[in-house]
């Protein structure tokens, strides 16, 4: 394993660019993360910093707000439905910004069909899990591999919907990233084909990628507060002192709340969603302080060992959100968070899903309160840190007490 503190300063790394057998078996070609660094890949990238960079993205704060209210108000409905109530706000926030597909209920057919998908896209990623990816013949076999039919809906189903919407008129008002860009596109342009590929690419890709590392996140903070119910009360204090109790707090009072800042940084790193980060390839032989990297090895950036180096984060075990107030303070820059990645290929829907992290942490904090669950003699439930195998990795199931802090909650109204 490289050291860990040296990712920022090796530049000759591209994330693998052969797909698996078992990738394109399953039909994620389109998964703009692991394509080759090419002029394909410069021209899907690009579409990302247009439309996920910072200014555009204050424009999809509307959904994320409106969701993340619908997600505590569900909290408070079905508190025991917590883990399906996440799922269905961090969806909800991507279609409806993606292809202005709103998202109301748990059960939805298009979030069925992206789940399956998704389940098994974790599992091929894993190395080894499937032997026949390793034969060469198996690329040629017909498309009724596992899980091909879930990946072609995952990117057909949604943007049918979208397009459809603007053929119906009806883009115009709902906020759709796709129909705007497919706005602007010239049926005459001799290119209009491999660009209207390259937005489904892209859409796909945000849906793939943002929406199961978002849950994650989430579900991993209300665990810590759950568990640490001392650092919920401070935070909910600075809350109140700040905010007060006659609104509830919106993007422009981020820098006024640092503590609920440095909770939301100590959730960043204290269980990164996926452990091992994007895996690179050395596109050459490179040396880096005695360790020798042969081209074409293909190299994990261990985040969960980054987000624990001892020289770094004292206790870093521990969930100590004062680390973030006592170094150089909790609101550096986004890149300084690790979950994001870093490099030419750092996370580029990085804006989105910190604003809604954000939002959701501030949000339920403000109007809910998280302990420990109660057994029938009125004794706590022990609460397990404990979590999920794989690439990409969630709290398992544990049990929790959510109820409304007080008058906060009746801020909260269907918009």
């Amino acid at each position: 394993m490289l050291p860990v503190n040296c990712w920022r300063s090796v530049g000759r790394f591209t994330p693998t660019d052969l797909f698996t057998t078992m990738d394109e078996l399953g039909g994620w070609h389109f998964n703009v993360g692991a394509m080759p660094y090419n002029d394909t890949w410069r021209k899907h990238r690009r579409l990302y910093q247009q439309n996920f960079r910072p200014v555009a993205v204050q424009k999809i704060q509307p959904i994320q707000r409106r969701k993340i209210h619908d997600l505590v108000i569900n909290l408070l409905n079905s508190p025991e439905d917590f883990d399906q109530h996440v799922s269905t706000a961090t969806e909800a926030i991507i279609m409806t910004t993606l292809y202005g597909y709103d998202i109301a209920k748990t059960d939805d057919p298009f979030v069925e069909v992206a789940e399956k998908a998704m389940r098994l896209r974790a599992i091929f990623l894993i190395p080894g899990s499937f032997p026949i990816s390793e034969l060469p013949f198996a690329k040629y076999l017909p498309s009724w591999a596992p899980g091909c039919e879930y990946t072609k809906e995952l990117q057909d189903r949604p943007f049918k919907f979208a397009m459809e919407q603007k053929s119906k008129g009806k883009a115009a008002s709902i906020s759709s990233l796709v129909t705007d860009l497919v706005e602007q596109l010239q049926e005459d342009d001799p290119d209009y084909a491999q660009k209207l590929q390259h937005i489904r690419n892209m859409a796909s890709t945000s849906y793939l990628a943002g929406n199961t590392t978002t849950k994650s996140v989430i579900l991993t903070f209300m665990l810590a507060m759950t568990l640490n119910p001392h650092i919920q009360t401070k935070a909910q204090e600075e809350i109140d002192r700040v905010i007060g109790t006659n609104r509830l707090p919106d993007f422009s009072d981020r820098e006024k709340l640092p503590y609920v800042e440095a909770v939301y940084r100590e959730t960043m790193r204290w269980y990164p969603p996926a452990p091992l980060g994007t895996p690179r390839k050395a596109m050459q032989t490179d040396c880096y302080n005695g360790y020798c990297i042969p081209e074409g090895t293909t190299v994990y950036p261990n985040l969960w060992a980054m987000s624990r180096d001892e020289t770094l984060y004292h206790e870093p075990h521990q969930f100590i959100p004062e680390r973030f107030l006592d170094s150089s303070g909790p609101f550096t820059g986004i890149n300084d968070i690790l979950l994001f990645g870093f490099g030419r290929r750092v996370c580029a829907g990085r804006y989105l899903a910190d604003a809604s992290v954000w939002m959701a942490v501030v949000s339920i904090l403000t109007t809910l309160r998280l302990e420990k669950a109660k057994d029938v003699e009125g004794n706590e439930v022990h609460v397990e840190w404990n979590y999920t195998d794989g690439l990409i990795c969630f709290p398992r199931q544990f049990r929790c007490s959510i109820t409304p802090r007080g008058p906060q909650y009746l801020l909260i109204s269907p918009e």
